[in-house]
């Protein structure tokens, strides 16, 4: 079986979706042990010399002046009483990315964790078995309290497992565990929940550009556009590499074909002919995001900070999501954007005034509404996409006693963009097949090369459905496994 080794400096996205998606295992370097085992003198040092530790011998948040006595039984008690999540869990591909970015982030030695409970977290992670974390709750401000608590719960056995088709008590498949002193706060206190939520919707949103750039250039083809928006001459007057990639990107999938340049019009529509300017500026950002996820990654989140070269245990704020927050926002706005984009090319299509002679609504006879609705549809999800992005990173509300008075309110930041890209999703649904449908009354065969093989893809899913519903619902399922299938013929935007 391959291995990815974890030593919190060298963990990237390629890594995290082999473990992900093609059954990686994961382990720790070995030059992680002898650090956590000093950490843990240090602990001792620190509670022998009298020194107020927090989360050790102290209260949590407001309470933080109380003093309190380090034991087993504390940790527990921390836990359970911040593991209060309840209703949706989170999908197994980030239950499995947040074990994986939490291992890879305590591995980096400055925790108080000690290296046997990260050998728990590994067995975990190399099982069958996913831990079942609540869906919401997290400030991101102390972290991810309450998700990270649910997976707390399950590392030491109270919280509950699957392995996709049963729910099964953690107790029963590895054993109860009991964490030692600073533990809890160690494993709860880290933005691990959020980047990993990140790190998944980033990967999917990619797959969805690509997926966009496809699906524009059938549009293009059914609305007899041109080409030259799409040149490396027009595009690479501008110093921004990314529309040049986006439009050479459409033009390779356009080439050859017997619908382009055939009209009389000098200019096309902004919904087209800005293309490569649109999507490019959202390939650009996802990209900075990117970048934010894999430091993430790659940090220590957690408080307190332990400094063995130095001898020191510092109090700091490295839990705080803000950042990321921010990128949840940024992201959702560009959703917004992409979805208006969508449902304006939804229009040309079906606009009898601006359709360049297709039929009104693409209707196959004066009594049929045709396609009609799909407009509305799409207004639906576009109009939903930018109620979502409405930020959450400005809108903090103070807990703990004001001790906590600025929260970065990453959970919902990460809530709110599942739920966009589940819009985005919609909204490609219904242009793939408005413009699959434009293309049949068009010819395929004037179609080009690139945009033919798209075409084959979305009628293999379409085809043996009756219903517009139904043909819907099928691309809407299918549209991930079409955007892979686009991406191994014609490469990606963002390579």
């Amino acid at each position: 079986m391959n291995t990815i080794i974890l030593d919190g400096d060298t963990l990237t996205l390629e890594k995290l979706n082999k473990y992900l998606y093609e059954n990686y295992s994961i382990k720790i370097s070995n030059k992680v042990a002898n650090k956590l085992k000093e950490n843990r003198n240090l602990i001792k040092e620190y509670l022998k010399r009298g020194l107020p530790i927090y989360g050790i011998n102290t209260g949590l948040g407001a309470l933080v002046k109380s003093k309190v006595r380090a034991s087993k039984e504390k940790e527990k008690l921390i836990i359970e009483e911040h593991a209060i999540g309840f209703g949706k869990f989170v999908d197994k591909e980030i239950a499995k990315a947040t074990i994986l970015i939490l291992t890879n982030q305590l591995a980096k030695g400055n925790s108080f964790i000690k290296i046997e409970t990260l050998n728990r977290l590994l067995e975990i992670a190399n099982s069958k078995y996913f831990p079942l974390i609540h869906e919401e709750g997290s400030l991101g401000a102390s972290g991810d309290l309450i998700p990270l608590a649910s997976l707390a719960q399950c590392i030491i056995g109270n919280g509950n497992f699957s392995d996709g088709k049963r729910i099964l008590k953690g107790e029963k498949i590895f054993g109860k565990y009991d964490l030692d002193i600073g533990e809890a706060i160690s494993l709860i206190n880290s933005t691990a929940f959020t980047t990993a939520s990140l790190a998944v919707y980033i990967e999917l949103y990619k797959k969805l550009l690509d997926l966009s750039c496809g699906i524009s250039a059938l549009t293009a083809e059914a609305l007899l556009s041109n080409s030259s928006e799409f040149t490396k001459d027009a595009l690479s007057v501008k110093r921004f590499d990314s529309q040049v990639k986006v439009g050479l990107y459409l033009f390779k999938l356009i080439e050859n074909s017997k619908l382009i340049n055939v009209d009389k019009n000098t200019q096309d529509p902004y919904s087209i002919r800005c293309l490569p300017q649109i999507i490019g500026s959202i390939r650009n950002y996802i990209e900075i995001v990117e970048e934010h996820v894999i430091n993430e990654m790659n940090s220590y989140s957690g408080n307190p900070v332990v400094i063995l070269e130095k001898g020191m245990i510092y109090n700091a704020g490295n839990f705080h999501a803000q950042l990321l927050s921010f990128d949840c926002d940024i992201l959702r706005i560009t959703i917004a954007a992409l979805s208006s984009l969508i449902e304006r090319k939804i229009n040309r299509i079906l606009n009898p005034n601006l359709n360049k002679g297709l039929p009104p609504f693409l209707a196959k006879s004066e009594e049929s509404s045709g396609l009609m609705l799909l407009q509305y549809l799409s207004a639906y999800h576009a109009n939903q996409c930018k109620l979502l992005a409405q930020p959450s990173s400005f809108n903090s509300i103070p807990t703990s006693a004001d001790q906590e008075d600025f929260s970065s309110m990453s959970g919902n930041g990460i809530s709110l963009l599942k739920k966009s890209l589940e819009n985005l999703k919609v909204n490609l649904a219904i242009e793939a097949y408005c413009s699959y449908e434009a293309l049949n009354l068009r010819g395929i065969d004037r179609a080009g090369m690139g945009t033919k093989y798209i075409y084959k893809l979305i009628d293999e899913v379409v085809k043996d459905k009756s219903e517009i519903n139904e043909k819907l619902e099928n691309l809407f399922r299918n549209l991930e496994k079409i955007a892979e299938l686009q991406r191994e013929k014609f490469g990606s935007i963002f390579k």
